[in-house]
């Protein structure tokens, strides 16, 4: 029988308006869930409110959107419904190989002009198996969390073990990101590192090996240097998956499209990479924009966008000649 667990933000939190904040998410999370139910769609809520349950029990982990992991059967009903609730998908004018593979990220913004945003997911990021089979494995890994009046599936222990070393290992690749996200993924992992048991940590690795990223599991824990130790306590994989090889080079901004133009496939797939980063529409650019004034000046938000792509070149040089002197 599935465990009801509630969720709230400490009344002490010093930011007032990032907890009020947070909690627009989590009844945002509930609705979403609750419109997913009427339509038959079952869902599992991720990161989010399961996190802050988990691992910060005395409150203050914040969020800014709901993540929500469907069957990949389910993700065209499902946008179905997102769309009959005001919701439109951020990337619908984007190219095809800038889509996340595995996530689309719906918006709406309401009268009083705030933004409730929805990450559908059909499977984890860099998850090698059919999603299907992330499915099966992942819906017997929930449990009750009680938002407001609902209750919504999220991942155990477990589930949520893996979950944050694969988010570490996602976002470690990149460095810091807008609005500290960077900085509370790194929080999360160190807090599920000393927090859970060494028999979650196993399940969690046995779990991960179902799912074919033992290995990236292994790359996120040892982010962390007490996640490190308990990755050979653990005897994980030392080996860096391909998807972050990228020697030296872990924080800067868009290493994982050099990578991805290095290990391509054919040169359709390269020229399309290429066309991608140096011809972005409007869109893209405000959305990546680091600044204020980039996501609102297109002119500005362009010459943040071309700065940043030719910070990455050094990096991809030296990542092109190490591949060459390895025989890659």
């Amino acid at each position: 029988m599935a465990e009801t667990i509630g969720v709230g933000i400490a009344a002490t939190s010093p930011d007032l308006g990032r907890a009020a904040a947070t909690l627009r998410v989590d009844r945002l999370a509930a609705d979403t869930v609750r419109t997913f139910q009427r339509a038959g769609i079952p869902s599992i809520l991720l990161k989010g409110a399961s996190f802050a349950r988990l691992f910060y029990p005395e409150g203050g982990r914040s969020y800014g959107d709901a993540d929500l992991l469907v069957r990949a059967a389910d993700v065209a009903a499902a946008t179905v419904a997102l769309v009959q609730s005001g919701f439109r998908p951020e990337d619908a004018h984007a190219p095809v190989v800038d889509r996340d593979p595995d996530a689309r990220t719906f918006s709406r913004r309401d009268a009083a002009g705030l933004k409730d945003t929805v990450d559908l997911h059909w499977n984890l990021h860099n998850v090698r198996v059919d999603p299907e089979r992330t499915w099966s494995a992942l819906s017997p890994r929930t449990t009750s969390l009680r938002l407001g009046s609902t209750s919504v599936q999220v991942l155990d222990r477990i589930g949520c073990a893996m979950h944050v070393a694969l988010h570490a290992a996602q976002h470690g690749l990149c460095g810091p990101e807008p609005h500290d996200h960077g900085t509370r993924t790194g929080a999360d992992l160190r807090r599920a590192v000393r927090i859970l048991s060494l028999a979650d940590w196993v399940q969690a690795a046995e779990l991960a090996n179902e799912l074919g990223v033992e290995d990236a599991l292994a790359f996120g824990l040892r982010l962390d240097p007490d996640g490190a130790a308990l990755a050979e306590e653990l005897h994980l994989s030392t080996a860096v998956p391909e998807p972050w090889r990228f020697p030296g080079e872990f924080g800067t901004r868009g290493a994982m499209r050099i990578n991805r133009l290095l290990v391509a496939r054919s040169w359709h797939e390269r020229a399309a990479l290429v066309w991608s980063a140096l011809c972005p529409n409007r869109v893209r650019v405000r959305r990546a924009a680091r600044t204020l004034l980039g996501r609102r000046v297109v002119a500005v938000g362009y010459v943040e966008w071309y700065l940043r792509v030719a910070a990455g070149l050094p990096g991809a040089i030296r990542h092109g000649r190490s591949r060459v002197r390895n025989g890659d």
